[in-house]
This record gives C-alpha cells, structure tokens and sequence, in this order.
C-alpha cells in the first residue's frame, strides 16, 4: 500500500494519497467525458466543456494528459503483454471497457488530437473550444472501426 511505496516517509505518503484522490477524480470525469461523447449526448458533452472551461489551466492540461495515459493502457490491454499494465482497481475496470474503442486505426489520431488540445490550452486558446472541438473529433475516433475486432462476435461500435 501506501506505506510500502512511500516506504515510511510521511511527505512522500500524503503526496500518493493526494495523487491517488486526484486519479480517481480523473477517472470519473474522464469516464463520463468518454461516454458523452461516444453517444455524442450534447447535453452531456457540454456540461462536460463548461466543467473543464471553468478548471485552471494547469488543472485542464493535467486532465488531458491523463486522458493520454488512459489512452495508452488501452493500447496495452489490447496489444501487449499484461504485465506492462501499470493501474489496477477501477481504473483498470474502466480502461478493459475502453480499450476496445481504442485500436490501432485510431490511437496514433487520438493521441495527436489530445497532445494538440494541451498545446493549444498552453498558448491560451479558449477552453471551451479546445474541449468542444476534442469532444468532436473523440465521437469520430471513438466510432472508428476497429479493424482487428472483424471476425470477433460483438466487437466494433454499434452506431
């Protein structure tokens, strides 16, 4: 746990504990930010926007590089060996469910997309629109076919 990570050093303890929070607030907008758009539900996707408009810069930045991280373990869940796999609980729940949404038609895009949002929130674009426009173009990739899935029963994006 905890302790054996931060092996006893308070400081270092209560900076994984904060992480830790942090991760799981990730996640959860993370996973209703990913739904709203896969079904692309405005309503969802602009509460969604205005939430991430009103976070600091920093905050929003944070956020998108999770959204990567997620990303990349998606890729691994699908394509390497499991032991690579670094999370575990619900994040690792949550990112079974997503990897099949993440493939390689549409990871490479997906990463350049949201590398591109961080770039842009870093040169003080609007949020609204930098979240907006990724929110666009993650129903786009998230509604990709996934080539490897064809011969599997149920595997793909039902529109």
């Amino acid at each position: 746990g905890i302790v054996f990570q931060s092996d006893g050093n308070y400081s270092a303890a209560k900076h994984l504990i904060e992480k830790d929070e942090q991760a799981v607030f990730n996640l959860q907008v993370f996973q209703k930010w990913m739904r709203a758009c896969l079904k692309f539900d405005v309503v969802k996707v602009m509460e969604s926007v205005d939430d991430f408009a009103t976070a600091g810069r920093e905050r929003q930045k944070q956020f998108l590089s999770y959204g990567l991280e997620m990303i990349r373990e998606s890729l691994l869940v699908n394509y390497a060996d499991a032991s690579m796999i670094r999370i575990a609980g619900e994040e690792k729940s949550f990112v079974v469910k997503f990897a099949p949404f993440v493939h390689a038609a549409n990871a490479q895009r997906f990463m350049y997309e949201v590398n591109l949002a961080i770039q842009h929130i870093e040169r003080n674009a609007s949020a609204k629109i930098v979240f907006l426009d990724l929110s666009f173009k993650a129903n786009d990739l998230l509604r990709m076919p996934n080539p490897d899935a064809i011969n599997q029963p149920g595997a793909g994006v039902k529109s």
